[in-house]
């Protein structure tokens, strides 16, 4: 899910982030520079299991907020299926089944 872009897509889900002092901000390697010039006073965890985007961390684990990449898939998830759905079928019925 990354690619061209990444620093701009980094920039915009960092400023969805409500304001607050983060603890901690967990991204993906790529993007602990960026994490680090946006927020200098956070601790910066590079965890390649995240994709893209960020996870920010406040009051000790207490606040716990999820922009990721994945995050945000899982969410729109089941608004997205039915349409991919929607869009495959019809192609299926114009193609003849395999005997």
């Amino acid at each position: 899910m990354r690619g061209e872009g990444d620093e701009a897509l980094f920039a915009a889900l960092a400023e969805e982030l409500p304001a607050r002092a983060w603890d901690l901000i967990r991204v993906n390697p790529a993007d602990a520079p960026r994490a680090h010039g946006r927020f200098p006073k956070s601790s910066i965890v590079s965890d390649a299991s995240v994709s893209g985007g960020l996870e920010a961390e406040a009051e000790g684990g207490r606040v716990l907020v999820s922009n990721t990449l994945d995050t945000r898939l899982a969410t729109a998830w089941p608004d997205i299926l039915p349409g991919l759905v929607a869009g495959l079928l019809p192609e299926s019925h114009e193609r003849p089944t395999p005997a």
